[in-house]
């Protein structure tokens, strides 16, 4: 993937991948699981998400993606956490994340037929968009996401 991305990529940089920094590794399991809580299903607005370790950091999780899980606030509680609790439950049977990006593989290709065809254009990744429209001080939305995009200050 990291290659498809950028041919150029080598070393240290390889290595790290695209998912090195954390609110990339959150946006990718955000979309994986379909901004839908992996517990209790819901999802949608007035649903506040986060992402959780299935294997606590504090018990040698890591930052993996496929250690990585979407949960509502409601379901990501202390009390889950505890034995006892489902998410304690999930970390001592180690749950295995399975579910992959396959469509990634295809924007990756639609991505470089884009830019094959109108090399003018450019192109730029949605956690640089997030920034942003933070900078901005724009609320969520696809038009708003379009507007930090133009490069308006």
């Amino acid at each position: 993937m990291a290659k498809m991305v950028n041919p150029d990529i080598s070393g240290k940089q390889y290595q790290e991948g695209s998912l090195k920094d954390w609110k990339n590794y959150e946006y990718y399991v955000l979309a994986r699981d379909e901004y839908t809580c992996q517990l209790c299903h819901k999802h949608g607005e007035g649903v506040k998400l986060v992402v959780h370790h299935i294997v606590y950091r504090s018990q040698g999780g890591t930052d993996r993606v496929d250690n990585l899980i979407t949960l509502c606030t409601n379901c990501h509680t202390t009390k889950n956490h505890q034995p006892g609790g489902k998410l304690y439950k999930w970390m001592k049977a180690k749950k295995k994340v399975t579910k992959q990006l396959k469509g990634a593989t295809f924007m990756n290709i639609l991505r470089k037929r884009i830019m094959t065809t109108f090399p003018e254009a450019s192109f730029q990744y949605g956690s640089q968009t997030y920034v942003d429209r933070k900078n901005l001080l724009l609320p969520k939305g696809h038009f708003m996401d379009a507007i930090a995009i133009s490069g308006i200050k």
